[in-house]
């Protein structure tokens, strides 16, 4: 469920899917700018 809500908050309903890769990637540059930003 969380899983699901996240995914969809961050994605435009028209997006295709994305990869593993690409959510982990995203997940890393968001976890990047919350230090940042700290």
């Amino acid at each position: 469920m969380q899983k699901n809500y996240c995914q969809r908050r961050k994605t435009p309903y028209n997006a295709p899917p994305l990869t593993d890769a690409e959510l982990r990637h995203a997940a890393e540059g968001s976890e990047r700018k919350a230090k940042i930003n700290a």
